[in-house]
């Protein structure tokens, strides 16, 4: 037989198990383009700033993020996928964070999509 404290202990640990962390129930649904869903389309895109030491070096190239494009149009949960050069990574990253969209579309709601996007150095 369970002492009294030790079946609390057992039902509280059990409900917590049961129960989604606050975390996940805050969880949005992000969709992927295709289907029903219509791509987002960019509206706000500065370019990255190049680094002088990527200019000096004459490094040109992409970098490759994997992000989420929210229904409000604006960026989340940025990972760089390809790197290039440590600071245009950064800046980069950094870029895509102000960039701004006409959200994506499901059945006409704007929704949340995770999208892969490649932001270009090129020397002039």
């Amino acid at each position: 037989m369970m002492s009294p404290s030790l079946l609390v202990a057992t039902i509280v640990a059990t409900l917590l198990l049961a129960s989604p962390l606050p975390s996940m129930q805050s969880q949005r649904k992000v969709e992927r383009v295709g289907g029903d869903v219509r791509a987002p389309r960019p509206i706000y895109k500065p370019d990255p700033r190049y680094t002088d030491e990527a200019r000096e070096a004459k490094i040109s190239g992409s970098v490759l993020v994997s992000l989420v494009i929210e229904a409000d149009g604006t960026t989340s949960d940025i990972v760089l996928k390809r790197g290039l050069h440590p600071g245009l990574d950064e800046n980069a990253v950094a870029a895509v964070k102000t960039w701004k969209f006409e959200p994506a579309r499901k059945n006409g709601v704007p929704v949340a999509v995770v999208a892969n996007i490649e932001v270009h150095f090129r020397l002039m």
